[in-house]
């Protein structure tokens, strides 16, 4: 699912398909701010013409893969879902999340409740398909941010192993590291325990194969099937989410001395030295980081530049943007936004176009169409269900406002048949 923007010219039209990445990140214009995000703000940074947009006294948490949607947090709890046009879709007034997290389908978001002080927090996920949200688990492990990793339809947390009012008994109150199935409402408790990497930074990421988790347990960090238990050690410890790479077969991740390119297959490890990399580009060729070298402390409050690492030719560039590190919040996104633009161009070659915005929406998106020739092509739009809620025939280029009032929230497939080709785009409702 992805963001298109259509601009129209007079003239026969032709298609061409722009791919621009943009950064998300926190920083602020404030030289000491205080504890209460004053003076925060997220930036939305497109590298290919360096324009910003910016959204003040929030942080973001996290941006969903397909960069429409961002969980962002302010004063006081104050959590929203937004897209990343920067407009609020939703807020949680009758809860205190402080952070959170995307599913890999975009569809499920795993939220943390603030419990009494670090321990006994609350873990929820909220569907966007039919807008509900369900207690998962209490007890969730927190001492700077709590501990989980959602992939496609599973997600493994920290938790206690029962509540308790202790922090500091964790004989007693030993961790757990839980993996729920949303497919079937399983829930399977494994035998290790993962922690905290200390600082604010979480190391818990699933492997694109959906059945590895990359953690940090008592001995370090390691690999666990989750289906077979069996466990394998990859380094004495790690710190913050690990990527991946070549299918799977790299994994990346960073200790206290840089970033770790580790070789599954052939049990090899390279270095990048004084590199902390926070997030990898949309093609897996290049990483967004920052120097160890340039942090005073962290959890202090303080800027630092970002840095641009090329894998293949093994080089830094510095960029124009700095990220702020505050409370161990270290948040930076790199995501790949596609625009679409029509030009005016010799009459051949012109394919179909079906784009809805704003996505998400609440009640009305406008889908714009371009078909060729000038026959009709019919538009429908359904239910996940298959149950048809709105069909019309249309020709050439235009678009339609499409009002949802009398639907439920949920997701709904726009359906373009032209040519003997048929376009089909997720549009999701959120009320």
């Amino acid at each position: 699912m992805k963001i298109y923007r259509i601009v129209l010219f007079i003239g026969i039209l032709s298609i061409s398909f722009l791919s621009a990445e943009v950064l998300f990140y926190s920083a602020t214009s404030e030289p000491n701010p205080t504890h209460t995000n004053s003076g925060m703000a997220i930036i939305k940074s497109n590298l290919a013409t360096s324009e910003k947009d910016t959204l003040r006294d929030k942080t973001v948490i996290d941006v969903s893969d397909d960069g429409l949607a961002m969980l962002i947090v302010g004063q006081m709890y104050d959590f929203a879902l937004a897209d990343t046009g920067f407009r609020i879709l939703k807020t949680f007034p009758s809860h205190q999340f402080f952070t959170g997290q995307f599913s890999a389908s975009g569809d499920l978001v795993s939220l943390v409740d603030f419990g009494n002080e670090y321990f006994n927090n609350k873990l929820y996920s909220l569907s966007l398909v039919n807008d509900t949200l369900e207690l998962i688990d209490s007890a969730i492990y927190h001492e700077n941010i709590p501990v989980f990793s959602f992939s496609e339809d599973k997600l493994a947390y920290v938790r206690y192993s029962s509540l308790y009012t202790d922090p500091s008994d964790k004989i007693n109150n030993p961790q757990e590291l839980v993996v729920c199935n949303f497919t079937n409402g399983s829930k399977i408790v494994l035998s290790d325990s993962a922690l905290d990497g200390g600082d604010g930074f979480s190391v818990l990421q699933w492997h694109p194969s959906d059945s590895l988790l990359y953690y940090l347990s008592p001995q370090g960090f390691a690999e666990i099937n989750v289906f077979t238990g069996q466990k394998s050690f990859v380094d004495s410890s790690a710190l913050l989410k690990p990527f991946f790479t070549d299918h799977g077969n790299t994994v990346i991740y960073n200790n206290r001395y840089g970033t770790i390119f580790y070789n599954r297959m052939a049990m090899i490890k390279d270095t990048v030295y004084d590199l902390l990399t926070l997030d990898i580009s949309p093609d897996s060729t290049k990483f967004i980081g920052i120097l160890w070298s340039s942090i005073a402390a962290i959890g202090d409050y303080n800027r630092v530049a970002l840095n641009f690492y090329d894998i293949e030719d093994k080089t830094f560039q510095v960029s124009q943007d700095s990220i702020f590190i505050t409370d161990g919040f270290v948040r930076c996104f790199w995501r790949s936004l596609v625009d679409v633009q029509i030009q005016k161009q010799a009459p051949h070659g012109v394919g179909s176009v079906l784009t809805s915005s704003p996505n998400p929406f609440n009640p009305a998106t406008a889908i714009s169409y371009a078909i060729p020739g000038n026959g009709q092509a019919e538009l429908g739009i359904y239910s996940l269900a298959g149950k048809l809620v709105y069909r019309t025939l249309v020709s050439g280029s235009g678009s339609f406002v499409w009002d949802a009032s009398d639907q439920g929230s949920g997701v709904y497939v726009c359906r373009l048949e032209a040519a003997g080709k048929v376009m089909a785009r997720r549009m999701v409702c959120l009320k």
